[in-house]
């Protein structure tokens, strides 16, 4: 039974993990992901990034020009980015392997010393997923409401927030939206001018 569960939570993150999301939404579902993979995963070791060095998109030749918060002065200081080297140097991040199903997953290794560690393979540069799959918020949200119910609450309840993509999430949102509006209708509107007429306070001229 739990084989069954981690090969079915495995495709939910891997679609999951595809989506290109807003900061926010995309923070609440690391927090899942992370969850779901410490409790549910395996260890499989480690990899290594590699960021490529690169010229500072941040800073003016190493300086980075400011205004107070009056924006009545300017002023220069030392970029945090580079450091005043306006190039970004090369970066080498451990990323430890967890397995979950048929699939494997990062996540990032803060504690472990990049040269300490003899890795099983090495990632160039970002990952760029493909954004291919109509799903994936689904899945998103699915892995928010076992694994982070407070977010999961918090999206389901955000007016304009679904897309109208014809998925089982977008269905039951609209299923969900459209009877509340009815529960809603017929407790302000239709047993309340019933029980006014009940009560002699309205003429009995409704269409019902």
């Amino acid at each position: 039974m739990k084989t069954l569960l981690c090969l079915l939570l495995g495709k939910f993150l891997f679609i999951a993990n595809r989506g290109k999301y807003t900061k926010d939404f995309r923070d609440s579902f690391y927090i899942a992901k992370k969850r779901c993979l410490k409790r549910f995963g395996s260890h499989d070791g480690y990899d290594i990034q590699v960021i490529p060095a690169t010229t500072c998109q941040i800073c003016d030749h190493g300086t980075y020009k400011g205004r107070y918060l009056n924006w009545d002065a300017e002023y220069w200081s030392e970029c945090r980015n580079c450091k005043g080297l306006v190039q970004v140097p090369e970066r080498k991040i451990a990323l430890e392997r967890i397995h979950l199903g048929t699939h494997v997953f990062h996540q990032p290794a803060e504690h472990v010393n990049v040269i300490s560690i003899t890795p099983v393979s090495t990632v160039d540069g970002y990952v760029n997923r493909p954004n291919d799959s109509k799903y994936k918020f689904d899945c998103a949200l699915t892995l928010l409401f076992i694994f982070h119910k407070t977010a999961f609450w918090y999206y389901w309840n955000r007016q304009g927030f679904f897309s109208q993509t014809n998925t089982p999430i977008t269905f039951l949102y609209n299923f969900k939206t459209i009877n509340r509006w009815r529960i809603v209708y017929f407790f302000k509107y239709r047993l309340t001018d019933r029980i006014k007429i009940s009560l002699g306070l309205a003429n009995d001229d409704l269409p019902f």
